[in-house]
């Protein structure tokens, strides 16, 4: 009994370090595809005229907050310190709408990687019911 059990947690084991190979993989290849395509939109947008237009201040600061929250609830500070997301105002930033074309495929790329993470997940769910 005792090593039927091991058994089935090593072949659980070699399956999701599997799943995480080709997550981890296919996750890499759409980080390469995303940085190609930034590097085009740069070369692009170098011979644009209205490139260093700014978005307006307050959707500027807006999106610049909405930024900072999400990366302090992602990766928070240590536990003695309150967190103050989204709690202090913000300085007034300048983004133009080059920089803001220039998120927007990392943005996808983050969105797409994270897709494939759950998939995975939902995947290995599968096969533990089955």
């Amino acid at each position: 009994m005792q090593g039927k059990v091991i058994q089935a947690q090593q072949d659980q084991q070699v399956l999701f370090n599997e799943q995480a190979k080709a997550t981890s993989s296919e996750n890499q290849a759409v980080q390469v595809n995303s940085d190609n395509v930034v590097v085009k939109y740069r070369e692009t947008l170098r011979f644009e005229k209205t490139c260093n237009y700014a978005v307006p201040t307050d959707i500027a600061n807006g999106l610049f907050q909405y930024t900072n929250r999400l990366r302090s609830s992602a990766v928070p500070e240590s536990t003695s310190k309150p967190n103050r997301s989204g709690t202090d105002t913000a300085a007034a930033v300048k983004l133009t709408y080059c920089q803001a074309v220039l998120w927007i495929n990392p943005l996808l790329a983050a969105i797409e990687q994270a897709n494939n993470q759950l998939d995975a997940i939902r995947q290995l769910q599968k096969k533990g019911k089955q």
